[in-house]
């Protein structure tokens, strides 16, 4: 079963962000961040109680990216 993933305006506004302050650190680092957070994006969906609840309703997960200091 697969779930619907909401991404508010101020994440997608926070992401491209890291996408071009990692483009301008090196270019291509933009790029690997984006496929690694829709990578996590993808595995969110998939399955969603492999992460943790951070609200009390039990309705928010989060997850760290793997090789960037960024939480989704």
């Amino acid at each position: 079963m697969s779930y619907q993933l909401i991404i508010r305006e101020e994440a997608h506004l926070d992401s491209l962000g890291a996408y071009n302050y990692y483009e301008e650190k090196s270019p291509g680092l933009g790029e690997r961040f984006l496929q690694e957070l829709i990578q996590r994006y993808n595995e969110i969906t998939a399955h969603p109680e492999y992460y943790g609840f951070i609200d009390e309703q039990k309705i928010i997960r989060d997850v760290k990216l793997r090789h960037f200091p960024y939480l989704v």
